[in-house]
Formats: structure tokens, sequence, C-alpha cells
């Protein structure tokens, strides 16, 4: 699936959600690796 403009349409997604923050993925797309960036991204936020 190349070239179907999946980075411009998340950028945009994540430009109007302001009240959100993003969450990353990339390389590795597998379950596992969707949750564990979801972890990683819980556990900053909740440090703060």
């Amino acid at each position: 699936m190349e070239r179907q403009g999946k980075s411009s349409l998340a950028a945009r997604v994540a430009n109007r959600l302001h009240h959100r923050e993003p969450v990353v993925v990339f390389k590795h797309y597998d379950a596992s690796a969707i949750l564990e960036a979801f972890r990683r991204a819980i556990t900053l936020l909740a440090e703060l």
C-alpha cells in the first residue's frame, strides 16, 4: 500500500484532535507493537 496518502491523512486527523496526544507507530505494525506503543504513551502521561 504505497502512495495512498496514509501519512497525510494521519497528520490531518492528528491536527484536528487538539485534546489528544498522538501515538506514533512505525516499522512494525502488528497488534503487539501497537499495544506496546499505547502502553509507553500511557506510562509517559502517568509520569507527568
